[in-house]
């Protein structure tokens, strides 16, 4: 009997151990399984285009609940470094900025410590760091990721977009003034720094490396890539006062509202209005979203140029759409006293009154219209109800 037990130990032995071992791949693969669910949650926040100022919180709780299970996953450690930056944009206080980049930093480099050969996340590190004042440390970093990945274009991209926004940072992008001292100047750039680095060199660099960016990218569509040169481009081409070269990026990218602000700063006020009335009719996200610019970019133009009917007009749609009819009153007003054939701004006037119960003052809006075009229905039609109700 004994005899038998002993014979039976071995296999007894080998048993419990595949018992342990597969609880313990059960627990592991559970764990992974939970880690990649938080993780999941995450994209699907991320991918939520709603400005919703609670969004990096729960970023930063999935990102760390993952964390805490899968603790060398370099990948989800970097997005929660990225999701520490996010949240700044959302404090006021600047120690708690700083305190927050300090733990987002912290994060990049444990991600880089368990993936020390990813070109990608090299360059993303230089990029945040770089846009909050890192400036030396960062142009390392983005040399150390293109060494690690010479090849790919997203990584030659990002530095390209880098350098850009840098400039943009330092300079008044939009000024006619800076293109107006640029124009009597060649080396314009030559004698300004960032960090004791020429912004001729950024400039210089950020066309290598876009130009290497175009030459490796696959040829499969890639529309937010194409819109993303686009925009960078035509910055580039914007900050060297290259007007007609940058506003034909900027149409490519389908980037309206900076159309409009190189037509601007141009001079040709008339066109950077035809811009601005396109989105203003166009209504939706485009014109709700960019309403301040739109409305300040009209301001500037009429402030430059005071007879510009059309600016007033878009003004006063723009109060229109805003329920502040004073105000739009006032510009139509200024409209028709500028160009008395203005059929669209007569109408406007007429709306007004009636709706504040001015009838005669509608009528004679109508009347107008009708001498200006006897066959305008709309008009006619609104005329005789006002008779009729009149009478």
């Amino acid at each position: 009997m004994t005899k038998i037990r002993v014979n039976l130990l071995p296999e007894f032995l080998v048993l419990s151990s595949i018992l342990i071992i597969s609880i313990f791949l059960f627990i592991s693969i559970i764990r992974e399984y939970i880690a990649h669910k938080r993780y999941f949650e995450y994209q699907r926040i991320s991918n939520d285009n709603r400005q919703n100022r609670l969004i990096p919180e729960k970023q930063i709780y999935l990102l760390r609940k993952s964390v805490g299970i899968s603790p060398s996953n370099a990948d989800v450690i970097f997005e929660l470094g990225k999701s520490y930056i996010n949240k700044m944009s959302n404090v006021r206080s600047e120690n708690e900025k700083h305190k927050l980049y300090d733990i987002a930093k912290d994060s990049f480099q444990k991600a880089l410590k368990f993936k020390p050969t990813d070109g990608r996340h090299w360059a993303h590190y230089a990029w945040h760091i770089g846009l909050n004042g890192e400036t030396n440390e960062a142009i390392n970093c983005f040399e150390k990721a293109i060494i690690l990945q010479e090849s790919d274009y997203f990584v030659h991209s990002l530095y390209a977009r880098w350098c850009i926004n840098l400039v943009k940072s330092e300079i008044n992008l939009e000024s006619p003034v800076r293109c107006d001292e640029m124009n009597k100047s060649l080396q314009y750039y030559d004698n300004q720094f960032i960090n004791n680095i020429s912004i001729h060199s950024f400039l210089e660099r950020a066309q290598i490396e876009w130009n290497k960016a175009i030459l490796l990218k696959p040829l499969i569509p890639d529309a937010a890539f194409n819109i993303s040169a686009y925009n960078s481009l035509a910055d580039l081409a914007l900050i060297k006062c290259d007007l007609d070269n940058a506003i034909g990026k900027y149409i490519a990218a389908g980037n309206k509202i900076m159309m409009a602000k190189c037509y601007f700063i141009k001079g040709n006020y008339n066109e950077a209005v035809n811009v601005l009335n396109g989105i203003i009719y166009g209504g939706g996200a485009l014109f709700w979203e960019n309403l301040p610019e739109i409305r300040n970019l009209l301001n500037n133009i009429i402030k430059e140029d005071t007879n510009n009917y059309k600016a007033l007009y878009c003004s006063g749609e723009i109060y229109n759409r805003l329920k502040q009819q004073r105000l739009a009153l006032q510009d139509f007003k200024a409209v028709v006293k500028l160009n008395p054939k203005h059929i669209d701004a007569h109408l406007e006037l007429a709306k007004i009154y009636k709706s504040n119960g001015q009838s005669d003052l509608a009528m004679e809006e109508y009347e107008s219209i009708i001498s200006l075009n006897p066959n305008h229905k709309e008009a006619i039609d609104l005329l005789g109800e006002a008779i009729r109700k009149n009478n």
